[in-house]
């Protein structure tokens, strides 16, 4: 019995006693850790202490800390939470880490709140640093109250900022960037910052905001759905697959990554996260006919079948006739095909389709002069040329279409010598040569009856044989197109008269028989 007794009472003192014990050495091993930079391991220990001393304040705040040190940033602000509330007297040392966090992560009127406790707590704690701090987070907490007067209270839950005037937004932009260093873990914000970007149409600075966020927070969910979107828009649509596309316009929540190929091992992620998402499916599929017809587009074009590349790019274009970019790039490609068929009037209309989309492009202003050149309007030729040049001054080749246009326009008052074969500007010796032979059997004056037709088909074959004469000729025609005078420039001679063609006309035979013309191809 006295045996069973004292067996009790040693159970009993070690239960009792070596929690203490066993929760100081661990603290000790904790400290350890934390001077050699093994956060990891000082995590861990320092959990094992709380499960023995939960209601310990110092415990807490010993490992927020860490948690700060190893980025787990809402888990050390919940521990110095817990710190204050564990704690038997008021803990300013726990409310000073607390609003240092609170306003690096952007919640500043609530780290004003704690720094102002601090220094009620203790007011002999008004050193420089304290006042610093109070200082950056009022300033801070100054800037989400403009903030809010102009996006609403709920301005962090929002995803489009369309409806805000532009001048509102760019306050905004300033107002932000005049915080942001001094909240450099504000994911929200930079979100926030992101979504304004978009709403002005700057896409490349809102992926450097979304950028930002996700090295804050890797697998934060809203970032990557918002750089998805921005992909998306500025028709980046391979990496807009790796990450899945999440558009506004369809009111999606997704995953942000979908699994495709091998290629795209980011998407693997998306299927460890969600790999049944209904939504995610649906724009992957939609995205991917996207990219597959155009691609087949583009490809058709590169093989010289514009048909068939026109009615894959339009096929492309009808998936989402909203995704302007897209749009634009494949009706661009449109214009170039239909120049290729020579059909001047649709590729007119693409250029301007693509002009309606972005009016400050200059290759589209280009398409557009190009296809008006080729349609023989040369004074409106002249103006989109001369809007391209203005667009991009510093590009010489730009400068040189000018040229081309403006001496087009020239010649559309003189004699055209492109109009007189009845072939486009860019057209081919081959094509040049082929419009000639055709022209001069119509011209040929046993097909005309009456003295009168016959001088009038002999004056217009001159100038057909006048201009299959410059045009065929390479030096000649390139001199001709510069605008240069090709008529009395050839070391003296003079072109225009009947030398050199290949048709010898009133060559007259005896005993009143009518005209012999000799005619022969060149």
């Amino acid at each position: 019995m006295i045996r069973l007794i004292l067996l009790t009472l040693t159970i009993l003192s070690t239960s009792c006693f070596a929690a203490p014990d066993t929760a100081k050495k661990l603290r000790r091993d904790a400290e350890s850790f934390m001077v050699n930079k093994d956060y990891v391991s000082a995590e861990k220990t320092l959990t094992k202490v709380i499960r023995l001393e939960p209601n310990v304040a110092s415990n807490y705040f010993k490992r927020a800390r860490v948690l700060q040190r190893r980025g787990k940033r809402e888990s050390a602000v919940r521990d110095l939470r817990r710190a204050i509330e564990n704690s038997e007297k008021p803990y300013d040392a726990a409310h000073i880490s607390l609003g240092k966090l609170l306003r690096r992560l952007g919640r500043c009127e609530e780290a004003v709140t704690h720094l102002r406790k601090a220094i009620e707590i203790n007011p002999k704690r008004n050193e420089m640093k304290i006042k610093s701090e109070m200082n950056a987070a009022s300033r801070c907490a100054n800037r989400y109250g403009d903030i809010r007067k102009i996006l609403g209270n709920s301005f962090e839950t929002l995803q489009d900022f369309k409806s805000v005037p532009e001048n509102a937004l760019r306050h905004v932009v300033v107002y932000i960037q005049d915080i942001v260093n001094e909240t450099p873990h504000a994911v929200s914000l930079l979100l926030v910052l992101a979504r304004v970007h978009v709403a002005l149409d700057e896409l490349y600075e809102a992926l450097a905001q979304t950028g930002r966020a996700l090295k804050i927070q890797r697998e934060n969910l809203t970032a990557l759905m918002l750089r998805t979107q921005i992909y998306y828009r500025l028709a980046e649509h391979d990496v807009a697959l790796t990450h899945v596309r999440c558009d506004t316009h369809l009111s999606l929540y997704m995953s942000p990554f979908f699994f495709i190929h091998s290629k795209l091992n980011q998407v693997r992620e998306c299927l460890r996260m969600d790999p049944d998402h209904k939504d995610c499916k649906d724009v992957y599929k939609t995205l991917r006919k996207l990219t597959r017809l155009h691609s087949k587009g583009t490809e058709a074009f590169e093989q010289g079948k514009m048909e068939e590349s026109v009615k894959l790019l339009q096929q492309s274009i009808d998936v989402d006739p909203s995704h302007t970019r897209h749009v634009k790039t494949c009706s661009a490609k449109q214009s170039e095909a239909y120049m290729s068929m020579k059909d001047f009037e649709n590729a007119r209309i693409k250029a301007e389709d693509t002009i309606k989309i972005d009016p400050n492009d200059a290759s589209s202003h280009v398409l557009l002069g190009e296809a008006l050149l080729s349609l023989e309007k040369f004074e409106e030729a002249v103006r989109s040329m001369q809007r391209a040049s203005e667009l991009s001054p510093k590009d010489r080749g730009l400068q040189e279409k000018l040229h081309k246009a403006k001496v087009a326009l020239k010649q559309s008052k003189e004699i055209n010598f492109y109009k007189v074969l009845g072939v486009s500007r860019d057209a081919s010796k081959r094509e040049i040569k082929k419009a000639y032979r055709k022209l001069a059997l119509e011209l040929h004056p046993d097909r005309h009856d009456g003295e009168q037709a016959k001088s009038e088909a002999e004056e217009k074959f001159q100038k057909v044989a006048l201009a299959n004469e410059i045009l065929t000729d390479d030096e000649t025609r390139a001199k001709y197109d510069r605008g240069e005078d090709v008529l009395n420039n050839n070391n003296g001679g003079n072109r225009g008269g009947h030398h050199g063609f290949p048709f010898h006309m009133f060559n007259r035979g005896g005993g009143g028989g009518g005209r012999q013309f000799h005619f022969k191809f060149g």
